[in-house]
């Protein structure tokens, strides 16, 4: 079982299929199998085998694929790495996986002093169009347990981890999930988020496995995804919620040329983080009416998924368990609490990471369980609905707040389609709540909301200030960076908070 094997079969069952577009640049499914197996028999030539673990730093969509795949295809096991890869995350992820090889698209190498002890590659160089005789190494063959790839985690509650991925979990997933999200060689798959995060790597799997097309954007940009939803008739979007609010707001404009759905977009899927019901409504007007939104974690995949009626009809709930995941909520003695009762969360099922690659965090993977950092609790018909994360409370002046639960009814305002709660320093250093809200929609109305979170969580709950900003920051993966959000603002006079 080797998670390059299916798109292998699919190379050579439909060789001249559309495989990838990427910047006007196309490649059928024979040359992109061509441009795998080159990868794969230069980094044979250099020694790289079944054991060895190689970074990956290409920013170019399209050639982090491939190589990805190469690596695969030996039986070798592929490091994510953010691109751009500063010289501090490359260092701390290749001691933490234990990297090593690299193989990097810079003119010059790294320091050797950044990514001890691992040799380096220039991609330009292994992808060269190769002289007679390169060997093309033949597919290794792995058991389900084999690694084939590590992760990073989101890092929302500390330094990014290295989670481990197996072939078996990884061959699974884009199986399963077209049980979901039908998907076949008809299709045209836009991937608009970095091609190294998981969720970016399952959905091209699934396209990849179906003899789709995957379009990938030249940028993150909102005018740029939906130039090319219209001008590439891409049927399907996968993309994170940071991306969607980004495209919501361009395409809300009734002056922009995309204030309607493209025709050809037939499914839309955002994940990553919660998203507002205003943003819902949005989304579904006009970028796809046929919107699904994902709650999962980078250690679990997907895990539910709440579709346009169930978005319309209980804006509260996080999603449906997907059929492959087993949920329970958990109290503080780790034991499971009866349906209904809110608790810690943890899933087991197809697909999820069983560990860390630097051990750290076991108690988080037992008995086949990983244990989430979410509060919420789930029902009979399998929905879930969270209460929070459990690291994430705010603690002002020894009075806990839940800022999932504050946000929730700050978002209650039409206007605002997105919103944070922090707490900043009065002038004597004392915490202070804060709401942070984007609200294109129209003033807000400060006191309103003020009484309001007052009345449904308690005077406690009460902002302090409210403050418009014209969005918030978020990480790759779509999660609102909260510290980065406190370090940006500051209290002004003491009702009002203002950017630093």
């Amino acid at each position: 079982m080797n998670v390059a094997e299916v798109f292998e079969r699919q190379a050579m069952q439909s060789p001249d299929r559309l495989a990838v577009r990427w910047r006007g640049q196309e490649a059928s499914y024979r040359d992109f199998l061509k441009m795998v197996l080159l990868l794969a028999g230069r980094l044979q030539e250099a020694g790289i085998g079944p054991g060895h673990r190689i970074g990956n730093t290409v920013s170019n969509p399209v050639s982090n694929m491939a190589l990805t795949l190469a690596i695969a295809h030996l039986g070798a096991v592929s490091v994510s790495l953010p691109t751009p890869v500063s010289a501090e995350s490359l260092e701390a992820t290749g001691r933490a996986s234990g990297m090593t090889h690299l193989v990097h698209a810079r003119e010059t190498p790294f320091d050797n002093s950044v990514v001890p002890p691992a040799r380096q590659f220039s991609f330009a160089a292994l992808s060269a169009k190769p002289e007679a005789g390169l060997r093309v190494p033949p597919l290794a063959q792995m058991e389900a347990h084999d690694l084939w790839r590590i992760t990073l985690s989101s890092g929302t509650t500390g330094a990014p981890k290295g989670i481990e991925r197996s072939h078996g979990g990884s061959c699974q997933l884009p199986v399963l999930t077209r049980g979901l999200i039908p998907t076949g060689p008809q299709d045209r798959v836009l991937i608009a988020m970095d091609v190294a995060m998981n969720f970016a790597v399952h959905h091209s799997l699934r396209a990849l496995y179906s003899g789709a097309c995957v379009l990938l954007p030249q940028d993150l940009k909102a005018e740029t995804v939906l130039k090319a939803i219209h001008e590439e008739g891409a049927t399907q979007l996968v993309t994170t919620t940071g991306v969607a609010l980004s495209l919501a707001r361009l395409a809300q404009d009734p002056a922009s040329s995309y204030h309607r759905p493209a025709p050809s977009l037939k499914v839309m899927n955002a994940g990553g983080a919660a998203v507002s019901p205003q943003l819902t409504a949005l989304l579904r007007e006009h970028v796809c009416p046929d919107l699904y939104i994902n709650y999962g974690a980078a250690e679990t995949g997907l895990v539910a998924m709440s579709d346009a009626q169930l978005q319309a009809r209980d804006p509260a709930c996080s999603g449906r368990l997907v059929p492959w995941i087993e949920a329970q909520a958990t109290g503080e003695d780790g034991k499971p609490l009866p349906t209904g009762q809110v608790g810690r969360l943890r899933f087991r099922g197809a697909g999820l990471a069983t560990r860390y690659c630097d051990g750290s965090g076991a108690e988080a993977f037992e008995d086949g369980w990983f244990q989430s950092n979410d509060i919420g609790r789930l029902t009979l018909s399998g929905l879930i609905y969270l209460d929070g994360r459990e690291n994430e409370v705010l603690n002002l002046a020894g009075v806990k707040i839940d800022p999932a639960r504050l946000e929730a009814v700050i978002q209650q305002d039409p206007a605002i389609i997105e919103s944070a709660a922090v707490l900043l320093k009065d002038a004597l250093g004392g915490p202070v709540l804060v709401a942070v809200v984007v609200a294109p929609g129209g003033p807000v109305d400060a006191e309103a909301l003020k009484e309001r979170c007052a009345r449904a969580l308690g005077v406690h709950a009460r902002p302090k200030a409210v403050i418009t900003v014209p969005s918030l920051p978020r990480n790759d993966a779509g999660k609102i960076q909260r510290e980065v959000l406190r370090r940006k603002m500051r209290l002004g006079t003491p009702d009002k908070a203002e950017p630093a």
